[in-house]
Parts: C-alpha cells; structure tokens; sequence
C-alpha cells in the first residue's frame, strides 16, 4: 500500500513539474472547497480559492495561451472565464468581479453586437493572446457563489473534463487528515433493485489516523456500505471532500473511488454516489462504496460494485482507507457478520416504477411521465392531491413523488387546469412549492387543451401559477451622481414569473448590463465619450418570465 501511494504521489509530481503552472493568485491558496467535494445535483469540480470575504483581488494566467471563451451570466459562475494553453488544458476562473482591459473590450464590442447582455462568446484562436502571470481580471462574488471568492479549474481542453488542481502543482498546503466519522449501512429488499428498506448507523472513535468501531457491525445478505468521511487543508477551517477511499474486506479489496477527473455528462449521477437523502435532511456527505443500479459515474475501480453478499455467519474484517490529495491516509477498521436476511419489499398504493423503462404515472388531475434511467433504482412513486397552503391559491397542488428521492434528468409534468375562465393562457405557468419556506420556483411551461405542461427535475409538489404583472423597475440615484461616475445602477423585483430579459438604451445605444440578482440590481456603466453629450436619453425595457413587459423612459 505504501508503494502504491508513492507511485501516486510521484506520477502527480511528475505531471505538474512538466506543466510548470502558476498561481492563479498572488495571495496564500486557502481554499474553503476542493475538488470532489459534495454539492447539490453535481461534484465540486474546482478548488474556490478564500479571499478573505473581500472581492477584487488580481487573476492571472496559470501559463502561456489565449482567451477561448467568456460568459456572463446572472446565476451559475457568474462572470467566468476560459484560457485554453499549450500543453493542452484549459483553466476556468468563476466568479469574477471584472476581467482586464482588452478582454472587457471585446466582450462589450460583442454585447453591443448582438444587443445581448447574457453572451457566451468563443474568439477566435490567439484572438486575444496571454502570457503565463498576465493580469486577467478580478476575484468577485458574482453568479451563484455564496461569497467573495475564485473558482478555479483546469480541464482537458479537448474533451472539457474537469482535472483535480490538487494533482497539478498548485502550492495548497496540506498536513491534516481526513476524518472519517463512521458508517451507515443500507439493506436492500430482494424484490425492488437497489430499494433500501432499511438503514443502521455506526460511528467511529479513537484517532484521525486509526479510528474504529465498538460493535460488530450487522450486515444483511443484501446490503451496502457508505462512509461519511470528510477533509480539511491546513490553515483553513472550511470542510472539504476526500480525494481516494478503499474498502477492503478481509484483506481483499472490495470496492475503490479516486478522484482525478470527472465528466459534466454524468455529473448529476453524483446522487446515486451519495446516500442522497442523508444529504438532503443533513447535507452530510456519505460516499456510498458500493454502486447503485443506475450509476454511470467514471471514478471507480470498474471491476468492484461493492455490493456486500455473504452466505456465510462467519465474522469478517472491514477496513475503509481514506486519503486527501496530499495523500494524508486516515484508516476505520472494524467487523462485520451477516445477522438477517433480505426483507420483502412493502408496496401501497404507490406505482411500482422500475428505473430502466418508461412510466407514466397518472392522477385525475395531474400525470408525470418518467422516461428509462431517470431513477438510480426502482422505486415507489405516487401523486396526491395536497391541500393548498392558501386560501387565495387559484388552483390545485399536487406532491409528485418524494423530494427524498433524486431524479436524474428531466421528466413531462402535466397539471389540469381547473377553469381557464377569462385568464390569458399564456400567462400561465407551472411552480414548485417548498413547504419549508413557503417560496416558489418557477419552472416555466406552456398551456395546451386545458393542461399546463413542462419539465421538471425534482419531486416535489407542484402547482399552477399565473403572472399578469410587469416587474417593477427603478433607475437608482440622480443625474449629477450618473454623469460624476458613469454607473447605472437599475433596481428590478418579480416575485412571480421572475426576470427574464433587460436592455438599456442611451441616446439610441445600447449598454451592457449585468444583473446582480442577489442585490436586485442591473448594472451597467457609461463610456466617457457619451457622458460628453449635453442630454442622454435613457430606455430600459424588464421582462418577466410570461412576458409582462415594463418600459421606463426619461433624460439625465
């Protein structure tokens, strides 16, 4: 084993003192995530780099190569990014509060092009050139990050699969075990494929390095193990993933996950990977080391499933190895015996759905149809009519399925409208309500014979909404603090349908905007020669998501 791991290490020096990158930053890399850390639907597949909670701190390029794409975008990685390189990859930078001066010049020409302010641009090869250490732009806290920082990737530039930055050279110190808390074994029925019917907790004790369980642990003839196993870098209090975990049985190894590379396609199938609904009740990240029937994620070893089937009452020796990237090694030992036997699956009124084939599930009211590998296994699925959480609700709710349940791509979710009456059909639309907060989330739709369709990629309950209203919009602050620094700042709100397209016009031109959703705000800035103009002429034009348009005018 030791062997192994030298090999390991020595195979990534190798790699990284060929590719001789550097820092995307000049400050300390402290990272508050890794690469293959938990996240919701998908695995983390960069480092983000802490910036000290603050935004506007330089980027550069981690070597020679040119720009070949930028995105801007409101949610998701905000405004982001690409440099392919010579050596054949591609680093990702997310995030970013601004980029330098050529690359906002091409992206604003580019804008003013298309008249779009959410692009996605490809230059053309070395149309923008950078030279290894080149200031490219500025950490931020834009699209959907939670605070200031840079997310940060490299990738294979032919085939776009995301790489561990931990494996390439990048100075992130790292002296602090995994820790691996204990277990949690899942017993499957013998009737529904890969169905838990029952889970059992076991927690370790003792050191980080050797750590173990009091019990003997109680297997079935049909069960699987997952372990909740976690990291920390040094200098850094942020929990992040593990890198490689091996479980052994008897001496024999039983299953293995590694963490180098990972591939968007089969992203989502990170649920069938994690005990997801753990995950959900408390985002605690149990690696399953077993493999569920519908699971195509490329990160094993693929001649293991992990599956335990003993046929014998014999006690055996576990032992689950857990190292971080630096390939600090934590290890959990413990034994295990087969104490009882599959149980029968319990069925009720819910559809029997199996994972690998069309099903339709149908209500008087409402249906869903599930096309094959949208479920990790077979699986109970019913709709209920649920009482409406207001008494001003218009029309009906419906819980699909169970929100404990994942689903791995899209499925056809159609509700009956209960009257159309003198309602404009195209205002309406179907949302998905959480009970928890009392919020909705539009999922967009179109109406056709008296039924509102779309798709949708969660259980959960779900109604139909209506939107009327145009969103409310207001230029913010007066003429003199526009023309003093050129900003536009531009507050929009729509709790319904939600914000769908923008656009400001000055004197006739177009302006880029960005809109920063979690302050409510569009914003834009002036070029010096038009604030040179004695009367600017504003336009801004806010549409929501059914269309509803509102259209402010007036001069500065």
């Amino acid at each position: 084993m030791l062997l192994i791991a030298l090999q390991q290490v020595s195979y990534a020096q190798r790699i990284s003192d060929s590719l001789g990158f550097r820092s995307p930053v000049d400050i300390p890399i402290l990272l508050s995530g890794n690469f293959g850390e938990f996240r919701s639907n998908h695995f983390h597949t960069g480092i983000d780099i802490k910036t000290d909670r603050k935004t506007g701190f330089p980027v550069y390029a981690i070597a020679d190569g040119w720009v070949r794409r930028i995105r801007t975008q409101p949610f998701g990685f905000g405004k982001a990014l690409y440099l392919d390189h010579f050596t054949g990859h591609t680093s990702v930078y997310a995030h970013l509060d601004s980029y330098n001066d050529s690359i906002t010049d091409f992206l604003n020409l580019a804008q003013k092009l298309l008249k779009r302010n959410e692009v996605d641009i490809s230059p053309n090869k070395l149309r923008i050139p950078v030279v290894k250490g080149d200031l490219i732009g500025f950490t931020g806290n834009t699209g959907s990050s939670g605070g200031p920082h840079l997310h940060f990737e490299v990738r294979t530039s032919d085939t776009e699969k995301p790489l561990n930055p931990l494996l390439l050279g990048f100075k992130v110190r790292d002296d602090v075990l995994p820790i691996v808390n204990g277990i949690l074994v899942e017993h499957f029925t013998d009737s529904v494929r890969g169905k838990v019917n029952s889970t059992k907790r076991y927690y370790a004790k003792g050191s980080f390095a050797k750590r173990t369980i009091d019990s003997v642990v109680e297997l079935s003839d049909s069960c699987g193990i997952s372990v909740h196993a976690s990291d920390y870098l040094s200098g850094s209090a942020s929990s992040c993933g593990v890198y490689k975990i091996d479980l052994f049985i008897d001496e024999k190894l039983h299953y293995s996950i590694q963490l180098d590379s990972l591939d968007f396609s089969v992203g989502r199938y990170i649920n069938a990977h994690k005990n997801y609904e753990v995950f959900k009740k408390e985002k605690s990240s149990f690696h399953r080391c077993f493999r569920m029937p519908n699971n195509k994620l490329e990160i094993y070893n693929s001649e293991l499933n992990g599956l335990v089937s003993f046929k014998d009452n014999n006690t055996h020796n576990v032992s689950i190895k857990v190292w971080d990237a630096a390939m600090n090694l934590s290890e959990l030992t413990f034994k295990a015996k087969v104490t009882k036997s599959k149980q029968a699956s319990l069925y009720s009124a819910h559809s029997f759905v199996k994972f690998d084939e069309a099903n339709s599930i149908e209500h008087e009211r409402c249906s869903i149809k599930i096309p094959p590998f949208r479920l990790i296994n077979d699986e109970l699925i019913s709709i209920e009519k649920v009482k409406s959480p207001s008494s001003y609700s218009r029309h009906s709710f419906y819980k699909i399925g169970d929100v404990l349940i994942p689903l791995q791509n899209s499925c056809i979710l159609s509700i009956k409208l209960d009257s159309l009456g003198d309602l404009d059909s195209t205002k309406l639309f179907v949302s998905r309500y959480n009970p928890e907060n009392g919020r909705y989330r539009t999922q967009g739709g179109e109406y056709k014979d008296g039924w509102v369709r779309t798709r949708v990629k969660k259980f959960g309950i779900y109604t139909i909404n209506y939107d009327d209203d145009k969103p409310i919009v207001n230029l913010k602050g007066n003429a003199k603090s526009i023309r003093d620094n050129g900003k536009i700042n531009i507050s929009v709100a729509d709790d319904n349908s939600g914000i769908s397209s923008y656009n400001l016009l000055v004197n006739g031109e177009f302006i880029p905007l960005y809109y920063n959703y979690k302050s409510a705000l569009l914003e834009g800035e002036l070029e010096k020669e038009l604030l040179l103009e004695d009367v600017l002429h504003y336009r801004i034009e806010v549409s929501d998501g059914r269309g509803n348009t509102e259209i402010k005018e007036g001069a500065f």
